[in-house]
C-alpha cells in the first residue's frame, strides 16, 4: 500500500544523503536476523499468556530461506509440556504449510499447504496466516494464495484450542517430545495480532515487498519482533524488545553477535535501464499517448559524471513524442549539457510555437539520482507550465498559446527522439510516468517520496502510463502499469540495471 507522506519507506543504514535535504523517515528496517539450520532460535515464551486465549488472529512475518530443507520451522506455537501439540509455519519442498495439533498425536486440527512453490531461494518473501474463527488462510506477497487442506476437519481451531499453550519459538518445533526442523535462513519484522486481518490489511503490510509500521494500523500487533532494531545484546544473546502492546521481550538461543545481518526485504524498486547514448531507446509503438491539454511527465534519471552532454545540440531525449524536420512535435523532456546542463520540459503548441521551463541550480551530470517531473496546465496563462526537482518546485514557464499538438506520427520513445537515433539518453533512466492531467505540489511531494520510488497507482490520480523500467518486466517489454495497456520494447539493448533511487 502507498502511503502518501512517504512515512514508511525503507532506508539502509547506508542511504545517501539526498538531494535538497529531505530527513529520512523515523521507521527504518535495517536489521534481520539470520538462522543456522543447526541449533538457532528465538525464545518468545513470555509472549505466549497475551494472545493463549485467542481463538483467531494473523501470523505474520518475512523470511527468505537459504535452502529447501522438507520441514524447517519458521514459526512455531505449542504446548512445550505436551506431546505434539502445536500450531506452527513449515517450509515444505513444495511450499508452505500450515499445521493445528490440538491434542497428542491426534489429527484434531487442521493441516493446510500452498498449492504451488511460491518462492525462490535468495528471495524476501512476505506470509501471513490469517484464522478468522472459520478456516484458516494463508497469504504470500500480499495476496491469498491457493491452498489445499491435506486434514480438512476442525479448521476452525486456533491458540485457544491447545490449552496449555504456554511456547513461542522462531526457527524451530519444540514440544515435550520434539526440538527439532530448525530453520536456515533470514527472518524479519514477525507479528502476532489477535484478530483475523483483512485481505486489506495484509496487503498494507505487504506495502509492495517494503516492511513499514506496523503501529500505523487501525489494528495495532499484539506482538512485533523487529528482528534486530530495538534489540540489544548481552555478549552472550540478543534481547528483542516487544513493540507490539503486549510488553514480552524475546531472546535468541545459540545466535553470535553477527547473527544480527543487514539483509532485509528489498525496496519497491529494483530495477532500472542503462542506456549507452549510441543508439538505446525503449520504443513504445503506440501512435501518440493523444495528450492535447493537461499533462505530467515523472522520470528518475543518473547522468554520469563522464557524461557531458555532447553532440550537436547538446541534448538528450529521457521521454519525448518529438522528432525534427517534419514538424510533427508534441512534447519533450530532456536533459541539455554542453554548459548548459539543466533539464528542460518543453511543449509544442496547437499554433506551432514550441514554450518550455528549464531547471535551474541542479547538477544533472553528477552521478547521482535526480527526480524531475514536468506539468502543464493547458492554458496560456503566465506559469502554466512547472518543473520540479527532487520534490521542489524549480522553474516554470508560460505557453504561447493553448494546448499541445498530438500528432499521431510522434509515438512517444523513452530515450531518443520518435523514430531516430538521434538525442540519445547516456546513463539510468527508471520509473517513467505520464497523466493526461496537471498533478498537485502535494502529488510530487508524494511522488519524490523522500528519495524512493513507490506505486503510483495508489495516488488519488493514477498515471495514463507508467513504465517501472524492469521491476515486474520481462526482457525485451516494459508494460505500461498505468491505465492505457501502452507497452515498450527495449531496442538494441536487453538487460536491465541494479542502480535504483534509494
Amino acid at each position: 500500500m502507498f502511503y502518501s507522506n512517504g512515512a514508511y519507506s525503507l532506508f539502509k543504514v547506508d542511504t545517501p544523503v539526498i538531494s535538497g535535504g529531505a530527513t529520512p523517515p523515523s521507521f527504518q528496517d535495517i536489521y534481520s536476523y539470520e538462522f543456522d539450520g543447526v541449533d538457532d532460535y528465538i525464545d518468545c515464551n513470555s509472549a505466549s499468556s497475551s494472545i493463549s486465549g485467542d481463538n483467531e488472529g494473523t501470523v505474520s512475518l518475512w523470511l527468505q530461506p537459504n535452502d529447501i530443507v522438507n520441514g524447517q520451522r519458521i514459526i512455531c506455537f505449542s504446548a512445550s509440556t505436551q506431546t505434539r501439540q502445536y500450531l506452527n509455519l513449515t517450509l515444505t519442498a513444495s511450499g508452505f504449510q500450515v499445521d493445528m495439533r490440538t491434542s497428542s498425536f491426534s489429527t484434531t486440527g487442521f493441516s493446510v499447504i500452498t498449492d504451488v512453490n511460491p518462492f525462490s531461494l535468495g528471495t524476501w518473501i512476505h506470509l501471513a496466516i490469517v484464522q478468522d474463527g472459520v478456516s484458516p488462510q494463508l497469504y504470500v506477497d500480499g495476496v491469498a494464495v491457493a491452498q489445499t487442506f491435506t486434514v480438512p476437519d476442525n479448521d476452525q481451531k486456533w491458540l485457544n484450542d491447545m490449552g496449555s499453550f504456554d511456547s513461542i519459538n522462531i526457527g524451530r518445533l519444540f514440544t515435550s517430545d520434539l526440538d527439532q526442523n530448525y530453520f536456515d535462513g533470514l527472518v524479519d519484522e514477525v507479528s502476532y495480532f489477535s484478530s483475523a486481518l483483512s485481505s486489506t490489511d495484509i496487503e498494507t503490510i505487504y506495502n509492495n515487498g517494503v516492511p513499514n509500521n506496523l503501529n500505523e494500523l487501525s489494528t495495532l500487533p499484539t506482538i512485533w519482533y523487529r528482528m534486530g532494531e530495538e534489540a540489544t545484546f548481552d555478549g552472550s544473546n540478543w534481547t528483542l524488545t516487544d513493540q507490539g502492546s503486549g510488553g514480552n521481550n524475546a531472546t535468541t538461543q545459540n545466535m553470535a553477535e553477527a547473527s544480527r545481518v543487514l539483509d532485509v526485504p528489498p525496496t519497491f524498486n529494483t530495477k532500472s535501464i542503462l542506456l549507452d547514448g549510441i543508439d538505446d531507446a525503449v520504443v513504445i509503438g503506440t501512435a501518440s499517448l493523444g495528450i492535447t491539454s493537461t499533462i505530467s511527465v515523472s522520470a528518475w534519471v543518473k547522468i554520469p559524471t563522464t557524461n557531458t552532454g555532447g553532440g550537436g545540440t547538446n541534448i538528450q531525449v529521457i521521454i519525448a513524442e518529438d522528432t525534427t524536420g517534419s514538424g510533427q512535435r508534441n512534447w519533450n523532456l530532456f536533459w541539455r549539457g554542453g554548459g548548459i546542463d539543466s533539464f528542460y520540459f518543453a511543449i509544442h503548441n496547437t499554433n506551432l510555437s514550441s514554450s518550455s521551463a528549464q531547471s535551474v541550480g541542479v547538477t544533472p551530470n553528477s552521478g547521482q539520482w535526480i527526480h524531475i517531473l514536468a506539468t502543464y496546465d493547458g492554458t496560456a496563462n503566465a506559469n502554466g507550465i512547472k518543473l520540479y526537482i527532487d520534490g521542489v518546485p524549480n522553474a516554470q514557464g508560460t505557453a504561447s498559446s493553448t494546448g499541445i499538438n498530438s500528432f499521431t506520427s510522434s509515438e512517444p520513445n523513452i530515450g531518443r527522439l520518435t523514430g531516430q537515433n538521434q538525442w540519445n539518453f547516456e546513463g539510468n533512466i527508471d520509473e517513467v510516468s505520464v497523466w493526461n492531467s496537471e498533478l498537485s505540489a502535494s502529488d510530487v511531494t508524494s511522488i519524490y517520496n523522500s528519495g524512493v520510488p513507490n506505486n503510483l497507482n495508489d495516488l488519488s490520480t493514477p498515471p495514463l502510463s507508467w513504465w517501472r523500467c524492469g521491476d515486474g518486466d520481462t526482457s525485451p517489454t516494459l508494460t505500461d502499469n498505468g491505465s492505457g495497456g501502452n507497452d515498450g520494447t527495449m531496442t538494441n539493448f536487453t538487460t536491465f540495471s541494479t542502480d535504483v533511487p534509494t
